[in-house]
């Protein structure tokens, strides 16, 4: 059963919204209109209900293979599975020369390869882990760069209408504050999904 009191925050490209108003309004779901925040010229926030289908056909995860790639990936399922959308996964090998700001003390090409061919693998991992998930799926990419240009720009070769990145963001718009989620926010060619990623209880139950 559907937590109703769960809330998917999807920050929409600005001339998305109107268009998802308009599908509200057109199925008589006046009660369920996306509550909407202005936060630029080019981007707007979409408050739903977590149950809330978006007329999307090609969905790119972004993850960082980790575990907490688990409820990104889960999250993105759900909504490829419900819309019968194709789902694609990213992930985005960054130089190691960024760590030093630009100003590398050594030749770092056989450690990059070593980290590029450790990323190969783990992607690997995780096709196998959920290639059983009853979706769509379409390609899985490994790419060198910078995590906001690259993943804007596979989403635009891709012809992606939805990113979907894990945010540490506690609550609503919190989503908006730090993290890769907020990087790739500014200047996303299409919606942004941010799945909370919330710290597990270290608390045992006695």
């Amino acid at each position: 059963m559907i937590d109703r009191t769960i809330q998917t925050v999807i920050f929409l490209a600005s001339a998305r919204l109107q268009a998802v108003h308009n599908n509200f309004e057109n199925n008589g779901l006046h009660k369920g209109l996306p509550r909407c925040k202005r936060k630029s010229h080019t981007l707007s926030i979409a408050i739903l209900p977590e149950d809330t289908l978006m007329p999307y056909e090609h969905i790119l995860v972004a993850i960082d293979l980790t575990d907490e790639c688990d409820p990104v990936i889960r999250r993105a399922s759900l909504l490829a599975k419900a819309s019968g959308t194709k789902l694609s996964i990213v992930h985005i090998v960054e130089p190691m020369a960024m760590a030093f700001g630009g100003d590398v003390p050594m030749d770092l090409s056989q450690l990059q390869q070593q980290q590029f061919d450790q990323a190969k693998e783990k992607l690997k991992q995780v096709q196998d882990k959920y290639k059983d998930l009853d979706v769509k799926w379409g390609e899985s990419h490994l790419v060198y760069g910078q995590p906001r240009q690259e993943i804007h720009q596979l989403a635009k070769n891709q012809a992606c209408d939805l990113i979907v990145v894990g945010s540490h963001g506690r609550h609503g718009l919190a989503l908006l504050l730090g993290s890769t989620a907020n990087d790739v926010l500014h200047g996303a060619p299409c919606d942004v999904l941010a799945v909370s990623l919330k710290k597990a209880d270290a608390r045992k139950p006695e």
